[in-house]
């Protein structure tokens, strides 16, 4: 019993190692900020990729406005379109933020977790001339 204990546990730390190793670049290391906008790395759990996707990216903005010193309520952000360019949070206050890369890993025994990277403005009222970024190679172009 003692010997499938330990085998399970080895097995299972290999599957999250080659899991980890299958992951993008950009979840552990954040792409360097511009002199216009800076890179956030959000995440999120739900039942659905779908749904995960949505909330991860609701956190991005949360996170933004919360950066600025802005109260938004996270209902409402996750309400709103998974890929808005231009997110309104209130009569004063908008914020650019360009939805650029999605990751989602299925979670045991059910659910997933998404992780999205968004450029955001370094200054709400100046829109930024983003770049490309290559999700795969973890770079701008």
């Amino acid at each position: 019993m003692k010997r499938f204990t330990l085998m399970l546990a080895l097995t299972g730390g290999l599957l999250t190692a080659a899991a980890a190793a299958t992951a993008p670049e950009w979840m552990y290391v954040t792409p360097r900020k511009t002199d216009t906008y800076y890179y956030r790395v959000a995440q999120s759990v739900a039942a659905t990729q779908e749904e995960a996707l949505k909330k991860a990216f609701a956190m991005a903005i949360y996170e933004s406005a919360f950066a600025v010193g802005v109260a938004v309520d996270m209902q409402t952000l996750e309400k709103m379109s998974a890929d808005s360019a231009f997110v309104s949070l209130s009569k004063f206050v908008s914020i650019p933020i360009n939805l650029v890369c999605r990751f989602v890993e299925e979670l045991a025994p059910r659910g997933y977790r998404a992780y999205v990277l968004c450029q955001v403005a370094t200054d709400p009222k100046v829109k930024p001339a983003y770049k490309t970024f290559n999700c795969l190679f973890s770079k701008e172009e």
